[in-house]
């Protein structure tokens, strides 16, 4: 009715899951219509002149709300009093900023963890137990999981695979390994795993490995006459990084060499002409000495053989000692003289003794004998000779073999009385030396 109140109510709805952000509802209300008031449930209202789609002026609300939310209602009530018998238009119209969609879309994603626990400080050739653990931490499967190991001190040649297949996300595999060390000092185990999709992870485990080591050497001479005693020493060392078990310490003597002293601790195997010592582990860098002594009985290259090795023959050295035993001659010149006082005239009987008590061969020995004035030899027995003047001169000896002996008797008459001279000469040019003795024999005249 014209020139009465009406009430009119808008109401805004939201029917989806997602809020209406920057929400404006416009209201024209034509000019011949008075707005009393308006009231909204929620949000501001501003009024503005606007001119309708039909070109005629009238009066605009904005309702404006920050948000509206997912299946939630807002309303507005509105007083007219129309002032015209014309009819009563009233547009509404809303806009509200874009709609944004999303999504929340899990990725999963393997991942590759791997880990090997095991002693870090080993033994040369001694077996250890590893344990290695792969896991997935990811979210995903990881397909196709292959695992490559390289031993401690191995190469390209010696890496082995293991082939996994499958791995679910939070699962874990565990591998137990039996490695053995087969190179001393700092050594690594290598383990890399590997599955589709490029995964890739390695773990590295540092191990060091101990190894005893066994080595001997020995000093003694290398040249030595036949007959004499020498003196060898030995030393016998672990150069290695671990202790080594108890070892046992052989010399073997050739024949023609005879055992004479040993060190303490030595014993001695006449059958078998070897000594031997028995000794206790050696720590790293710890050596031992020893020695012995032997006489060099016959000449020639002597070869003795030394060895140390460890009870279960895992350690073992050996070295070759070689000594070059010469043989020497050795001339010993003896005189024996008449006792006196002898008569002149009367036959007195002196003894040449040229003896070879060395172990070789002598060589062009030459015996002169000479009287002094006075005395004359008269006979002579044992070799060819010649006298000249009081000197007797015997034939060259060209061999005096080693342990031969040579005697020689001269007969002589005094023609004086008074203390007559003898006296023997030889010489040796193969051992370039001179043997003199000289006796006195005194005679006397009835």
């Amino acid at each position: 009715l014209v020139g009465r109140e009406a009430k009119f109510r808008i109401v805004l709805r939201n029917k989806s899951e997602t809020a209406a952000s920057a929400l404006t509802t416009t209201i024209r209300i034509p000019a011949w219509a008075e707005v009393i008031d308006a009231t909204s449930s929620r949000g501001i209202i501003q009024r503005a002149d606007a001119t309708g789609s039909d070109g005629m002026d009238g009066n605009t609300l904005q309702w404006r709300m920050q948000q509206l939310g997912a299946r939630s209602t807002q309303t507005l009530d509105l007083r007219l009093v129309p002032h015209s018998g014309r009819a009563l238009k009233l547009g509404v119209s809303w806009s509200h900023a874009p709609v944004g969609s999303e999504t929340i879309v899990e990725v999963q994603e393997p991942k590759l963890q791997i880990s090997i626990s095991g002693p870090s400080d080993v033994l040369f050739g001694k077996p250890e137990r590893y344990r290695l653990t792969l896991s997935n931490p990811g979210t995903g499967m990881a397909e196709n999981v292959m695992i490559k190991l390289l031993p401690p001190g191995g190469d390209a040649s010696s890496e082995t695979q293991h082939r996994i297949g499958s791995l679910q996300p939070g699962a874990s595999k565990v591998i137990d390994l039996e490695l053995t060390p087969r190179e001393a000092g700092e050594l690594h185990v290598k383990a890399t795993a590997t599955a589709a999709g490029n995964l890739h992870t390695d773990t590295v485990k540092h191990v060091f490995c101990r190894k005893p080591e066994l080595e001997i050497d020995w000093r003694g001479p290398e040249t030595k006459y036949a007959g004499t005693v020498s003196t060898y020493y030995f030393r016998v060392r672990n150069p290695g990084t671990a202790p080594t078990d108890p070892l046992e310490l052989k010399l073997q003597l050739p024949a023609g060499v005879s055992y004479v002293a040993g060190s303490e601790g030595e014993s001695f195997d006449a059958k078998q002409n070897m000594v031997s010592w028995q000794l206790a582990g050696l720590g790293p860098n710890e050596e031992q000495f020893m020695r012995v002594r032997c006489r060099l009985d016959k000449p020639g290259a002597k070869t003795m053989q030394l060895s140390a090795q460890t009870a279960t023959s895992e350690l073992r050295d050996a070295k070759t000692i070689e000594t070059n035993v010469v043989a020497l001659a050795d001339l010993k010149l003896s005189v024996s003289d008449p006792q006196g006082p002898i008569p002149v005239g009367e036959t007195a009987t002196y003894e040449i003794r040229v003896i070879n008590r060395g172990t070789s061969t002598a060589q062009g020995v030459n015996i002169v004998a000479l009287f002094s004035e006075g005395i004359d030899p008269t006979a002579v027995e044992g070799a060819q000779y010649t006298i000249n003047d009081g000197r007797v001169s015997f034939r060259a000896i060209k061999s005096l073999p080693a342990g031969r002996e040579v005697v020689l008797k001269i007969r002589a008459k005094a023609t004086q009385p008074g203390v007559h001279i003898f006296r023997t000469e030889v010489v040796c040019q193969d051992l370039d030396i001179k043997l003199l003795a000289e006796e006195s024999t005194r005679f006397f005249k009835d």
